[in-house]
């Protein structure tokens, strides 16, 4: 029996893509959830300073791997208004993306509370790294502040609990768990720390099905 594919926790509709000159002025979101739609291709990066040997842990009576360079594959950016600034970053940087963009219910858990939010947003269809434009929420981690601003870099964990606290260890801080509610729930992570660098850790179950329909070859 084959086993079943990981798949992102939200639909994953293909709607047409837009480049910059075909952006409305008003999108209607709907019911649309993120599109992870794109492409893949092109000769291999070569690494320039490899790692000599990956970290490896045991927990449990079971060999864990640390997050390693390759496991990010996305660049989140916050922008102050979405409808308006996909298209300044779809002419400044060549890539496309969905057309309208979506929406997901995120559950943050952070400092002792929680709060719900609705989080707009869209990748690109180039990649990678693929970029992920998220609408600003004020009072949640997706603050914009004044202007547009890189938010996180995305990798996926082998094992999240495992990772995060590895890093607490290192002297990294969790900001917050985030429960993304839509589809069938899922739970990440954002780690920063003094430097100011945030990561998004997403599990490791997500990955196949995740890159399948960033490069393009997931369900319709």
């Amino acid at each position: 029996m084959s086993r079943p594919r990981a798949t992102a926790p939200f639909p994953l509709p293909r709607p047409a893509r837009f480049t910059a000159p075909d952006l409305p002025s008003g999108l209607d979101y709907g019911d649309e959830s993120y599109a992870l739609t794109g492409h893949t291709g092109g000769p291999q990066r070569p690494q320039l300073f490899p790692p000599s040997r990956p970290l490896r842990r045991r927990d449990g009576g079971r060999s864990v791997r640390a997050v390693r360079y390759e496991d990010f594959f996305h660049i989140g950016i916050i922008v102050p208004d979405i409808q308006r600034d996909l298209d300044e970053i779809a002419r400044r940087f060549g890539v496309t993306f969905p057309n309208p963009p979506g929406h997901t219910e995120v559950l943050v858990r952070a400092g002792g509370s929680e709060t719900a939010a609705i989080v707009r947003g869209a990748y690109s269809a180039e990649g990678p790294p693929w970029l992920e434009v998220i609408q600003a929420v004020p009072g949640t981690p997706w603050e914009a502040g004044a202007g547009s601003r890189i938010h996180h870099l995305g990798a996926f964990v082998d094992d999240l609990d495992d990772e995060v606290a590895r890093l607490t260890a290192a002297g990294a801080e969790v900001e917050a768990m985030l429960d993304v509610t839509t589809g069938r729930i899922l739970t990440a992570a954002y780690v920063n720390g003094a430097l100011g660098v945030r990561q998004e850790l997403l599990p490791a179950s997500l990955r196949e099905g995740m890159l399948q329909n960033l490069g393009g070859n997931g369900p319709a």
